[in-house]
């Protein structure tokens, strides 16, 4: 269970870092197309190298809350599919 909230923590700090590094001033111009263009092409390369790990945590999500008489803490099972 520590291994999950390691993870979850180390996943909202980059998330907290992508998004001040990343957030652009009002008045600032748009980005270059070619930096448009790069950052929609590695957006959806990481949606389809992540798309089996989201397949994989759906279904234990699914399997927890069908068998919930299975675990001896199905909130804490279901939780770590959701992280």
């Amino acid at each position: 269970m520590t291994e999950v909230f390691f993870v979850f923590t180390i996943q909202c700090v980059l998330l907290y870092t992508l998004f001040i590094e990343t957030g652009l001033p009002e008045d600032s111009e748009p980005p270059d197309i070619k930096i448009s263009l790069t950052r929609l092409f590695t957006g959806l390369m990481m949606q389809i190298k992540m798309e089996p790990e989201l397949k994989h945590a759906l279904n234990k999500m699914k399997y927890v809350l069908n068998h919930p008489w299975k675990f001896e803490y199905p909130c804490g099972a279901a939780l770590s599919g959701l992280f």
